[in-house]
């Protein structure tokens, strides 16, 4: 269920994140997690290489795809299959889903 909400969130992500860049947004009151600070996550770094390779307005990506072959590996559960097809159908039905 974890990798199918990724899979919705990356898809909302780069359809509806491009208004983010397109504003003058502070990045550092939206990256401040204490948990991974703790850690000694650098999360500007992590954000910056997570959307170097974006296309924005399109869910295709590696990451995107990524997470559908991961729920297409749990053949165990057939519902990770139904959500890796749902999130299939929104790279081929994107331009009539929005």
């Amino acid at each position: 269920m974890a990798l199918y909400y990724c899979g919705i969130a990356w898809t909302c992500f780069t359809r509806f994140g491009s208004k983010l860049n397109e504003r003058s947004v502070d990045t550092t009151e939206l990256l401040d997690f204490p948990e991974m600070r703790s850690v000694g996550v650098s999360q500007m770094k992590l954000f910056q290489d997570a959307t170097s390779s974006v296309q924005w307005g399109n869910p295709e990506s590696a990451p995107f795809f990524r997470v559908i072959d991961l729920l297409g590996k749990i053949s165990h559960w057939k519902v990770s299959g139904s959500f890796a097809k749902t999130l299939l159908s929104l790279v081929e039905d994107t331009q009539d889903l929005f």
